[in-house]
Protein backbone atom coordinates (compact mmCIF):
# COMPACT_ATOMS: atom_id res chain seq x y z
CA UNK A 1 0.00 0.00 0.00
CA UNK A 2 2.90 2.38 0.64
CA UNK A 3 3.78 2.70 -3.06
CA UNK A 4 0.31 3.97 -3.95
CA UNK A 5 -0.03 7.73 -3.84
CA UNK A 6 -3.07 9.09 -2.00
CA UNK A 7 -5.29 11.44 -4.00
CA UNK A 8 -5.18 15.07 -2.91
CA UNK A 9 -8.16 16.95 -1.54
CA UNK A 10 -8.32 19.15 -4.68
CA UNK A 11 -8.33 16.10 -6.99
CA UNK A 12 -11.08 14.45 -4.98
CA UNK A 13 -13.11 17.66 -4.95
CA UNK A 14 -12.67 18.05 -8.72
CA UNK A 15 -13.88 14.49 -9.31
CA UNK A 16 -16.89 15.08 -7.06
CA UNK A 17 -17.81 18.28 -8.91
CA UNK A 18 -17.84 16.38 -12.22
CA UNK A 19 -19.97 13.62 -10.68
CA UNK A 20 -22.45 16.14 -9.25
CA UNK A 21 -22.75 17.91 -12.63
CA UNK A 22 -23.59 14.57 -14.26
CA UNK A 23 -26.20 13.77 -11.59
CA UNK A 24 -27.70 17.27 -11.82
CA UNK A 25 -28.07 16.90 -15.60
CA UNK A 26 -29.79 13.53 -15.13
CA UNK A 27 -32.20 14.80 -12.47
CA UNK A 28 -33.03 17.94 -14.48
CA UNK A 29 -34.22 15.70 -17.33
CA UNK A 30 -36.58 13.83 -14.98
CA UNK A 31 -37.77 17.02 -13.29
CA UNK A 32 -39.76 18.06 -16.37
CA UNK A 33 -41.86 14.89 -16.03
CA UNK A 34 -42.38 14.54 -12.28
CA UNK A 35 -42.55 18.09 -10.85
CA UNK A 36 -45.62 20.33 -11.04
CA UNK A 37 -43.78 23.30 -12.55
CA UNK A 38 -46.53 25.86 -11.93
CA UNK A 39 -46.89 24.94 -8.27
CA UNK A 40 -43.11 24.81 -7.82
CA UNK A 41 -42.66 28.27 -9.33
CA UNK A 42 -45.52 29.64 -7.21
CA UNK A 43 -44.00 28.28 -4.01
CA UNK A 44 -40.46 29.47 -4.79
CA UNK A 45 -41.85 32.93 -5.56
CA UNK A 46 -43.74 32.94 -2.25
CA UNK A 47 -40.55 31.89 -0.46
CA UNK A 48 -38.56 34.75 -2.03
CA UNK A 49 -41.25 37.30 -1.24
CA UNK A 50 -41.49 36.04 2.35
CA UNK A 51 -37.72 36.33 2.81
CA UNK A 52 -37.77 39.86 1.37
CA UNK A 53 -40.54 40.91 3.77
CA UNK A 54 -38.64 39.46 6.71
CA UNK A 55 -35.35 41.12 5.71
CA UNK A 56 -37.15 44.47 5.36
CA UNK A 57 -38.71 44.11 8.81
CA UNK A 58 -42.27 43.92 7.49
CA UNK A 59 -43.07 40.67 9.32
CA UNK A 60 -42.11 39.25 12.72
CA UNK A 61 -39.70 36.29 13.08
CA UNK A 62 -42.50 34.02 14.35
CA UNK A 63 -44.66 34.88 11.31
CA UNK A 64 -41.69 34.22 9.02
CA UNK A 65 -40.91 30.84 10.62
CA UNK A 66 -44.55 29.69 10.55
CA UNK A 67 -45.05 30.64 6.91
CA UNK A 68 -41.59 29.41 5.86
CA UNK A 69 -42.29 26.00 7.43
CA UNK A 70 -45.53 25.74 5.42
CA UNK A 71 -43.80 26.69 2.15
CA UNK A 72 -40.84 24.39 2.83
CA UNK A 73 -43.15 21.44 3.51
CA UNK A 74 -45.27 22.15 0.42
CA UNK A 75 -42.12 22.41 -1.72
CA UNK A 76 -40.87 19.08 -0.37
CA UNK A 77 -44.21 17.44 -1.20
CA UNK A 78 -44.23 19.01 -4.68
CA UNK A 79 -40.73 17.73 -5.44
CA UNK A 80 -41.16 14.37 -3.64
CA UNK A 81 -41.18 12.34 -6.85
CA UNK A 82 -38.00 14.04 -8.02
CA UNK A 83 -36.39 13.43 -4.62
CA UNK A 84 -37.08 9.69 -4.95
CA UNK A 85 -35.57 9.66 -8.45
CA UNK A 86 -32.55 11.70 -7.31
CA UNK A 87 -31.85 9.34 -4.40
CA UNK A 88 -32.18 6.41 -6.82
CA UNK A 89 -29.67 8.01 -9.21
CA UNK A 90 -27.25 8.66 -6.32
CA UNK A 91 -27.49 5.01 -5.25
CA UNK A 92 -27.03 3.68 -8.78
CA UNK A 93 -24.14 6.03 -9.54
CA UNK A 94 -22.12 6.26 -6.34
CA UNK A 95 -22.79 2.74 -5.04
CA UNK A 96 -23.64 0.31 -7.84
CA UNK A 97 -21.76 1.94 -10.76
CA UNK A 98 -18.68 2.73 -8.65
CA UNK A 99 -18.61 -0.82 -7.27
CA UNK A 100 -19.04 -2.40 -10.72
CA UNK A 101 -16.45 0.01 -12.17
CA UNK A 102 -13.77 -1.09 -9.71
CA UNK A 103 -13.88 1.96 -7.46
CA UNK A 104 -14.28 4.65 -10.08
CA UNK A 105 -17.00 7.12 -11.02
CA UNK A 106 -16.74 9.18 -14.20
CA UNK A 107 -15.27 12.06 -12.18
CA UNK A 108 -12.68 9.76 -10.63
CA UNK A 109 -11.82 8.39 -14.09
CA UNK A 110 -11.19 11.92 -15.39
CA UNK A 111 -8.83 12.64 -12.48
CA UNK A 112 -7.36 9.09 -12.57
CA UNK A 113 -8.53 8.32 -9.02
CA UNK A 114 -9.75 5.04 -7.57
CA UNK A 115 -11.24 3.87 -4.27
CA UNK A 116 -9.33 0.88 -2.93
CA UNK A 117 -9.22 -1.10 0.30
CA UNK A 118 -6.70 0.18 2.83
CA UNK A 119 -5.63 -3.39 3.67
CA UNK A 120 -5.68 -4.84 0.14
CA UNK A 121 -8.90 -6.77 0.74
CA UNK A 122 -11.55 -6.90 -1.96
CA UNK A 123 -14.12 -4.11 -1.60
CA UNK A 124 -17.79 -5.02 -1.33
CA UNK A 125 -20.97 -3.18 -2.27
CA UNK A 126 -21.36 -2.44 1.48
CA UNK A 127 -18.10 -0.44 1.48
CA UNK A 128 -19.44 1.83 -1.25
CA UNK A 129 -22.91 1.99 0.34
CA UNK A 130 -21.57 3.17 3.71
CA UNK A 131 -19.15 5.66 2.08
CA UNK A 132 -21.96 7.13 -0.04
CA UNK A 133 -24.48 7.29 2.78
CA UNK A 134 -22.01 9.54 4.60
CA UNK A 135 -20.17 11.59 1.98
CA UNK A 136 -22.91 11.89 -0.66
CA UNK A 137 -25.66 12.74 1.86
CA UNK A 138 -27.85 9.82 0.76
CA UNK A 139 -28.80 9.02 4.36
CA UNK A 140 -29.77 12.63 5.07
CA UNK A 141 -31.80 12.83 1.85
CA UNK A 142 -33.65 9.61 2.77
CA UNK A 143 -34.49 11.00 6.22
CA UNK A 144 -35.73 14.33 4.80
CA UNK A 145 -37.82 12.51 2.16
CA UNK A 146 -39.36 10.28 4.86
CA UNK A 147 -40.18 13.34 6.96
CA UNK A 148 -41.92 15.03 4.02
CA UNK A 149 -44.08 11.93 3.49
CA UNK A 150 -44.75 10.87 7.09
CA UNK A 151 -44.22 14.00 9.19
CA UNK A 152 -46.30 17.05 9.94
CA UNK A 153 -45.36 20.49 8.58
CA UNK A 154 -43.82 21.62 11.87
CA UNK A 155 -41.96 18.35 12.36
CA UNK A 156 -40.63 18.47 8.79
CA UNK A 157 -39.30 22.03 9.00
CA UNK A 158 -37.45 21.61 12.32
CA UNK A 159 -36.17 18.10 11.60
CA UNK A 160 -35.03 18.82 8.04
CA UNK A 161 -33.11 21.88 9.27
CA UNK A 162 -31.41 19.71 11.92
CA UNK A 163 -30.55 17.00 9.37
CA UNK A 164 -29.04 19.62 7.03
CA UNK A 165 -26.92 21.10 9.82
CA UNK A 166 -25.64 17.59 10.67
CA UNK A 167 -24.91 16.94 6.97
CA UNK A 168 -22.90 20.16 6.63
CA UNK A 169 -21.06 19.37 9.85
CA UNK A 170 -20.19 15.89 8.58
CA UNK A 171 -18.97 17.21 5.22
CA UNK A 172 -16.83 19.78 7.04
CA UNK A 173 -15.38 17.07 9.32
CA UNK A 174 -14.64 14.85 6.29
CA UNK A 175 -12.88 17.74 4.52
CA UNK A 176 -10.79 18.49 7.63
CA UNK A 177 -9.70 14.86 8.03
CA UNK A 178 -8.75 14.58 4.33
CA UNK A 179 -6.78 17.84 4.53
CA UNK A 180 -5.05 17.06 7.84
CA UNK A 181 -4.14 13.38 7.54
CA UNK A 182 -0.97 12.26 5.71
CA UNK A 183 -2.84 9.40 4.04
CA UNK A 184 -5.65 11.83 2.95
CA UNK A 185 -8.36 9.54 4.34
CA UNK A 186 -11.66 11.07 5.38
CA UNK A 187 -13.99 9.87 8.12
CA UNK A 188 -15.92 7.80 5.56
CA UNK A 189 -12.63 6.16 4.47
CA UNK A 190 -11.69 5.37 8.07
CA UNK A 191 -15.11 3.83 8.78
CA UNK A 192 -15.06 1.68 5.62
CA UNK A 193 -11.29 1.00 5.69
CA UNK A 194 -10.83 2.50 2.22
CA UNK A 195 -8.65 5.13 0.62
CA UNK A 196 -8.63 7.07 -2.64
CA UNK A 197 -5.47 6.77 -4.71
CA UNK A 198 -4.07 8.61 -7.71
CA UNK A 199 -3.25 6.22 -10.54
CA UNK A 200 0.01 7.16 -12.24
Amino acid sequence: MKNKKSASFVERLGALVIDLVIITLCTSIFSTFVVDKDNYEKLTKESSELMEKYMNGKIKPTTYINRASDISYDLARTTGGLSIITIGIYILYFIVFQFKNNGQTIGKKVFKLRVISNDEKELTMNNFAIRSLLVNNILGDLIILSLSILGTKNMYFASSMLVQVIEYGLIFAIAITVLSRKDKRGIHDLITNTRVIKEI
